[in-house]
């Protein structure tokens, strides 16, 4: 699912995650955040390719954080920003394990910034429960956004070097969310 890029000097390569890797990370993020209670944003989520040759991907999702000054408001963030990597590991294990130029870093910085409260192995346990308990949840976000048509990006996307992208909206996200508590 690991997607290969060559320059064609044939002097670097170029590695990053599928859109199927991309589409399970930014559901993982959205809906924990969601469970979590945290304000989703309009543009939900968002898969951009790259206008380069190589088309990376890259993905987004969003929400509000909130103030990370309140320690069970922090922990809620911090589950929803490692889901994303929790949920590659758990669809992909043979790719694991995932890590996130964004997200690795607001993670551990975060952290850093308040002294490891909560712990580490705390986040990382409540990650696990959650993800358990919603997977099905995450799966249907995930396909719901893998379906979408790929798009243009917008003239502001394109000066960011970005070609198409694939989105799943806020309505949309509700919806499913919606249809999973009914089921």
């Amino acid at each position: 699912m690991r997607c290969h890029y060559e320059f064609p000097d044939g002097q670097a390569e170029d590695w990053w995650d599928s859109e199927d890797e991309n589409s399970y990370h930014e559901a993982a993020h959205i809906a924990i955040a969601n469970i979590y209670g945290l304000e989703l944003l309009p543009e939900g989520i968002l898969i951009f390719e790259s206008a380069s040759a190589s088309k990376s991907l890259e993905g987004s999702a969003y929400y509000r954080e909130g103030d990370l000054d309140d320690i069970e408001n922090r922990k809620r963030v911090l589950v929803a920003l490692i889901a994303g990597m929790r949920a590659q590991d758990r669809k992909f294990p043979e790719m694991a394990p995932h890590s996130s130029l964004s997200d690795e870093p607001k993670f551990c910085e975060i952290l850093r910034r308040f002294d490891c409260k909560p712990s580490r192995e705390a986040v990382n346990e409540e990650c696990a429960r959650l993800l358990g308990m919603h997977w099905p949840l995450i799966e249907a976000t995930a396909l719901a956004l893998l379906q979408q048509p790929w798009r243009d990006a917008a003239e502001e996307e394109r000066k960011s070097g970005w070609g198409r992208k694939k989105q799943l909206s806020l309505e949309s996200i509700l919806a499913i969310v919606r249809q999973h508590w009914a089921t």
